[in-house]
């Protein structure tokens, strides 16, 4: 997508946006390919739901740039600027997968975790937890990812205690899409990653792949020194992939057999 954006006074510079864009795209086909996740974004009423639509409806027309561009520059105090010949502004959005849903998908959230002491006599009311992503147990998670429901119930369902010393219970209530944050667990391919998951009883279906190409110079523990690059991986309802990546023009049809390190997983109703 374009990487200027004019306005009457100012003229700004966008770079590194491709974690945005590989977020918005998985966004995009999932609301493409569910009536019922459709819905639930047009309930939204946010930037990122009018961004889809635009997406959408008209494709990667002026407006969907301006719109895209205004979302970001709306976030620049989050991200570095620099001030460049000419009055121009450099916005520096390098980021992560997750760093773009906590900025700027705070409504789109996975599930609440209600938790509760189990001691009859305790009277503390513990705070119930809003979940972005959620996470999973890397060390049950296998190389095909047939654990995955497993790794997530393991990790969002960990033992712990309350202050009186007592266990605590969880009643987990997931919402309408599930994002689940892979980074860290490795390199598989494409047709391994599970298309349908029940989670906390409630089924999903996989729509996109957020994958991370680290750069050819990544050294471990230098993560800040270098940037790697985003694409979106979407599961079409047909059951064919798409290869969305910022850095080409048009949308490329692949196979289940392509490597890929998921950094982190749509799934919806």
């Amino acid at each position: 997508m374009k990487k200027v954006y004019v306005t009457k006074k100012q003229k700004y510079y966008v770079v590194n946006t491709c974690a945005f864009d590989a977020v918005l795209q998985g966004l995009a086909a999932a609301f493409c390919d569910s009536i019922v996740y459709m819905q639930f974004v047009n309930n939204q009423r946010d930037d990122i739901a009018d961004l889809i639509n635009s997406l959408v409806s008209v494709g990667a027309s002026p407006a969907t740039y301006r719109l895209r561009a205004e979302i970001l520059f709306n976030s620049k105090d989050t991200f570095r600027s620099n001030k460049l010949l000419n009055n121009v502004i450099q916005i520096e959005c390098q980021c992560n997968a997750i760093n773009v849903l906590q900025r700027f998908c705070k409504v789109y959230l996975s599930a609440c975790d209600v938790r509760t002491c189990l001691s009859p006599t305790c009277n503390q009311v513990i705070p119930k937890i809003n979940m972005m992503v959620l996470p999973i147990n890397i060390n049950i998670l296998t190389n095909n990812f047939s654990s995955l429901e497993a790794a997530i119930s393991n990790a969002v369902l960990k033992v712990s205690n309350c202050e009186c010393g007592s266990k605590i219970s969880h009643t987990v209530n997931v919402f309408d899409n599930v994002f689940i944050d892979t980074n860290g667990c490795g390199k598989t391919m494409l047709r391994n990653v599970p298309f349908h998951v029940q989670i906390f009883s409630k089924t999903f279906i996989l729509r996109s792949v957020v994958n991370f190409k680290p750069p050819c110079n990544f050294e471990l523990g230098k993560e800040k020194d270098v940037v790697g690059h985003y694409t979106c991986y979407a599961r079409r309802i047909d059951s064919t992939w798409e290869l969305f990546d910022d850095l080409s023009a048009k949308v490329v049809q692949v196979h289940g057999e392509i490597e890929v390190e998921p950094h982190l997983l749509l799934y919806t109703v």
